[in-house]
C-alpha cells in the first residue's frame, strides 16, 4: 500500500473518531467543525502533493540531444533495453521512428516514455500504413504526451497488461487511434486518459 493511501486511511479514521466524540458529548460541535476543517485541509494537501509528484515524474534516461545529468541514448530501443525499475525515458524534441515494445515486463515498476520538453516528440507516418507505437506481450508501460500522426493505427496494444496512454495527441490515422487487441493471453488494466485525436478516416473508432 502506498504512503498516500495509508495517510488518507488514517485521516479518515481520525475524522470518524472526531464525529464519534460529539455524539458522546465529549466535544462540542463547534470544536468538531474546526478539527474537521484541519483534517480536510491536510487531506487536500496530500492529494495535491501526490498529483504533483505523479505529473512531474523525473527523467531517468534521455534519447537524443545532450544532457549533463542523464544517460543519453541514440534510439528508443537502446534505452528500453537498458531498463531499470521505474525508468522514465524522455525524448528530446524531434521526430522518431515507430516504437515497438515486445516481451517487456516492468515487474513491480513501470516504464514511462514521454517528451523531454513541452515542444514535444512526435512520430509521423506516411499515408495510412504502419503503426506509430506497438506494445505486445508486455506489462507496465506508460506512454505520456506523445504526438502521433498518420499510419493505419496510432497505438496497437496486444496481449499486454497495465498499459497507460495519457496526454497524447493522435491524428490522421486510417483505423483506430488506439486498438487494444487480445490475441492469445488477453490482458487487463488499461488507462486511456487526456487523449486528443482528430481527422481519422474510420468513423467507427474503438477509442
Amino acid at each position: 500500500m502506498s504512503a498516500l493511501a495509508e495517510a488518507l486511511i488514517y485521516t479518515g479514521l481520525v475524522m470518524a473518531v472526531l464525529v464519534y466524540f460529539p455524539l458522546r458529548g465529549v466535544l462540542s460541535w463547534s470544536v468538531l467543525m474546526r478539527l474537521l476543517g484541519v483534517c480536510s485541509a491536510f487531506a487536500f494537501m496530500l492529494g495535491c502533493t501526490f498529483a504533483s509528484h505523479t505529473l512531474a515524474k523525473a527523467c531517468t534516461k534521455q534519447v537524443g540531444g545532450e544532457s549533463n545529468s542523464l544517460s543519453v541514448y541514440t534510439d528508443i530501443q537502446e534505452a528500453i533495453a537498458a531498463y531499470e525499475e521505474d525508468d522514465v525515458i524522455c525524448l528530446a524534441s524531434g521526430e522518431y521512428e515507430p516504437i515497438v515494445i515486445e516481451g517487456f515486463d516492468a515487474a513491480l515498476g513501470s516504464l514511462t516514455i514521454k517528451p523531454l520538453s513541452s515542444s514535444g516528440a512526435r512520430i509521423n507516418l506516411d499515408d495510412y500504413r504502419g503503426t506509430a507505437i506497438k506494445v505486445m506481450r508486455s506489462q507496465g508501460v506508460i506512454i505520456d504526451g506523445m504526438i502521433l500522426t498518420g499510419g493505419l493505427y496510432g497505438v496497437w496494444i496486444e496481449d499486454s497488461s497495465n498499459i497507460q496512454i495519457v496526454n497524447s495527441v493522435i491524428s490522421d490515422v486510417g483505423q483506430e487511434a488506439i486498438l487494444i487487441r487480445p490475441n492469445v493471453v488477453g490482458g487487463e488494466n488499461f488507462l486511456v486518459q487526456g487523449k486528443k485525436h482528430a481527422n481519422r478516416s474510420n468513423t467507427n473508432q474503438r477509442y
